[in-house]
């Protein structure tokens, strides 16, 4: 490596140590105090840079949270693929959705709000762009639901075929009214969690 590549990658390496240290300030900001009262300057202040700096990286605080959500959503579909390919069968594989899903709502109710409440401001542009982040996470919530499902259609017992459908059913709208429940007052997960213990009983008598 030459020395002008060496300056090349440090510089680089450097940008993105501090992109990545206004995306956590920001983060923190956000969940404690909301979209709206979260001040930039704050932003730049708890990250360590000035404002100008701030909006180099991030042209508005729209960007900026648009950024801080699609990361925490993708670190939960990183986390749930991860349990899923060390699951077992399709019991385990819904055993693990069900569970995961439930403990990202129970913990991460700041974070919902904050999507709720970035959806619900009155420009068209803010609600389009958190509503196609939190739609295509339902939708793919939905495609790996209904895969562990076929994998258990495939086992031809009768009884699991009569509760799968039920199964997939509710268990999309467990999701559905959790999610809702964390983005409006930030309630602690009950429907998933008690959905998980009824599957875990459910396999454990077959």
């Amino acid at each position: 490596m030459t020395d002008r590549q060496a300056r090349y990658r440090n510089k680089e390496l450097k940008r993105e140590n501090l992109r990545r240290s206004i995306l956590e300030a920001a983060e923190r900001t956000f969940r404690a105090r909301g979209y709206e009262a979260g001040v930039m300057s704050e932003i730049a202040q708890a990250a360590g840079v000035n404002v100008s700096t701030l909006y180099r990286y991030f042209p508005s605080k729209q960007s900026l949270c648009d950024e801080v959500v699609r990361r925490q959503i993708e670190s939960f579909w990183e986390e749930l693929m991860a349990g899923l390919d060390q699951a077992g069968g399709w019991h385990a594989k819904l055993s693990t959705f069900i569970g995961h899903h439930a403990a990202h709502f129970s913990s991460e109710a700041d974070l919902h709000r904050l999507l709720a409440e970035v959806m619900f401001l009155p420009e068209a542009g803010n609600r389009t762009r958190l509503k196609y982040l939190a739609m295509s996470t339902y939708l793919r919530s939905a495609v790996i639901l209904s895969a562990i499902c076929e994998d258990g259609c495939r086992t031809k017992d009768e009884r699991t075929l009569t509760i799968l459908p039920l199964v997939l059913f509710c268990t999309m709208q467990a999701l559905i009214d959790e999610r809702f429940k964390a983005y409006l007052d930030g309630s602690p997960a009950e429907f998933a969690p008690a959905l998980s213990r009824m599957v875990a009983a459910a396999l454990q008598a077959e």
